[in-house]
């Protein structure tokens, strides 16, 4: 293994195992509050918004619009939507496309969305508004979100008088597990555009390990993940429910001794159409 030296601006260096062209995609571009890239090979787009801001990296409006526009030139077969490490910003920099993309990729059969310890207040609503406009098709990956989808947020900053820490009090309350509003408690646009979420809760965890990052992978891009996803689910992949279904009945037929008229032609008929199901990958 051999460590590579790379500047930072004030001219000091850190070592690091990987070029900057082999790091795992989540860390590829961590300064850059939003961006995307449509994996072809995979049919797979991936957007990352990694801060519910806009800056010279990156104007939110703008972004919707590439992606709205994107949607007319792409068919995706699954977006992976990363929040890991958006630890928030503004709620309403995220409204529009939080809420589109589902509209926007009708075909897409699942958004995977990708929360961690650093997900914070935006960008867990987020996370929570994607994942209740994509409905069944949402499923989320990775770990934990750092809190649950009530929380205090918004308030001033001061400055304590002793100790001269600067400290931030939280006074708005909000809430996208039941999207429940009280006058003069919840955080005011709220009103308008939260929703009941009911949680975030990791569909299927997947956890940031050295053995991924040094070849550069990214775990939730990987096809066989995504293979293992679709299993573990249910109800996702019609093809493996019937071919469930199949080898059920075949071992019962004989077990029970069951018999019926038509009984082979309609075994053949299910088996026929578990595998053209699973050829169009349904």
């Amino acid at each position: 293994m051999s460590l590579l030296s790379h500047g930072n601006d004030d001219g000091r260096t850190w070592l690091h195992v990987l070029s900057a062209s082999e790091l795992p995609k989540y860390l590829q571009q961590p300064n850059q509050n939003c961006r995307y890239e449509y994996l072809s090979s995979a049919e797979l787009l991936y957007i990352q918004i990694n801060r519910n801001s806009s800056d010279e990296t990156c104007s939110q409006a703008d972004f919707a619009q590439d992606i709205e526009a994107l949607a007319d030139s792409i068919s995706p077969n699954s977006i992976v939507f990363e929040v890991r490490f958006n630890t928030g910003g503004s709620n309403e920099e995220t409204e529009k496309i939080t809420k589109a993309i589902p509209a926007w990729f009708k075909s897409v059969k699942n958004i995977y969305i990708v929360t961690g310890p650093p997900t914070f207040s935006a960008g867990i609503i987020a996370a929570a508004r994607l994942k209740y406009f994509s409905g069944g098709r949402a499923v989320m990956v990775g770990e934990p979100a750092g809190e649950g989808l009530t929380m205090w947020s918004e308030g001033p900053r001061f400055t304590l008088p002793n100790s001269r820490l600067q400290v931030k009090a939280a006074t708005a309350l909000h809430d996208f597990a039941q999207a429940h509003f009280e006058l003069g408690k919840t955080f005011f646009p709220n009103l308008f555009f939260a929703v009941p979420a009911g949680n975030i809760d990791v569909d299927f965890p997947v956890t940031l390990s050295f053995q991924d990052y040094f070849p550069g992978m990214t775990p939730c891009l990987r096809p066989s993940l995504r293979g293992r996803i679709t299993l573990k689910l249910g109800g996702k992949n019609i093809g493996i429910m019937l071919a469930g279904i199949w080898f059920v009945l075949t071992g019962l037929i004989p077990l029970l001794s069951i018999s019926m008229a038509d009984l082979n032609l309609i075994m053949a008929v299910l088996a026929v159409a578990t595998g053209v199901v699973l050829l169009l990958g349904k």
